[in-house]
């Protein structure tokens, strides 16, 4: 046998070792669900989102609606049921590895992952390892108790890292109708503005045409994002808005110049929210002040 022959048999053995290696385990025609815990996926009462730089999203669900409960219990938006539904039916394609070393090649290790996510029901818990897009609409993806990483179809898309993107945009909406009455009161300083056959006057008697946009801002309040706690004791404004049938009270705590705390007092969470978007009402403190 020749040199070349010799050679060439060893790289067919090498080529072949490498394709016994990497080779896909196919599991069969029609991709099937991941084997989930499905009692506690359906019973599911907290879910942790965690990232590889150490970011965790901590929710729970309390009285049927899911919330942060590192922001005070803010509530959540839509996006957590759609991530527990996306899961619940997520397909294998097809069976990448069971070797250790791909998996951390992969990013679905224990420690060493694009995406894990945990759900629990308060007795049970199951967890999903998601790692690198392994095609046009593939990830792969292990769930934590198995050795197998799958190429999975649903899940392509990773869970956003930004708070805005899991909370209520709307912290405060109230229809404008209603109001009868507002007063803001800043220290000893205080200002009421009041419905009269369908028009708004301010106390002071001055005609301020910013009553209209005032009452626009104050009416639908939009958050940034939520606020982890107050640490402020006194706010620096303080507003009633009143209806026939109720009274909201908000305590606003300036933050910086570009945005500020608004927490309104019954209930336990609080948001931050851009200053420009309550610029009529620091106009009408400004007046106020002169």
């Amino acid at each position: 046998m020749t040199r070349n022959k010799v050679l060439l048999i060893l790289l067919l053995l090498q080529l072949g070792l490498v394709f016994l290696i990497h080779r896909r385990e196919v599991v069969g025609d029609q991709p099937r669900p991941l084997l989930l815990k499905q009692g506690i996926m359906k019973q599911a009462s907290s879910v942790l989102f965690e990232w590889p730089d150490g970011t965790r999203l901590n929710f729970a669900k309390k009285d049927d609606q899911w919330v942060l409960t590192d922001y005070m219990d803010y509530p959540a938006n839509d996006s957590i049921e759609d991530w527990l539904k996306a899961i619940s039916k997520a397909k294998i394609d097809r069976v990448l590895t069971s070797d250790a070393k791909r998996r951390k090649q992969l990013r679905t290790a224990k420690e060493d992952f694009e995406n894990r996510i945990t759900w629990s029901d308060g007795a049970d818990s199951d967890t999903l390892l998601l790692g690198k897009i392994v095609s046009g609409r593939l990830r792969s993806g292990r769930l934590k108790d198995q050795e197998k990483v799958y190429a999975l179809a649903g899940v392509r898309t990773a869970p956003k890292k930004e708070l805005s993107s899991w909370a209520d945009p709307n912290y405060l909406s109230f229809d404008k109708a209603l109001v009868s009455h507002v007063k803001i009161t800043r220290g000893e300083d205080a200002m009421t503005l009041t419905k009269n056959e369908g028009s708004f006057s301010f106390s002071d008697g001055k005609n301020y045409p910013e009553a209209d946009a005032l009452l626009n801002q104050l009416t639908l309040i939009r958050s940034v994002r939520p606020a982890a706690s107050i640490s402020q004791t006194v706010p620096d404004i303080t507003l009633e808005l009143s209806s026939a049938s109720e009274t909201i009270s908000l305590h606003i705590f300036k933050l910086n110049s570009e945005s500020v705390l608004v927490w309104r007092t019954n209930l336990t969470y609080a948001a931050e929210v851009k200053t420009q978007d309550l610029s009529q009402l620091f106009t009408v403190m400004k007046n106020l002040k002169n």
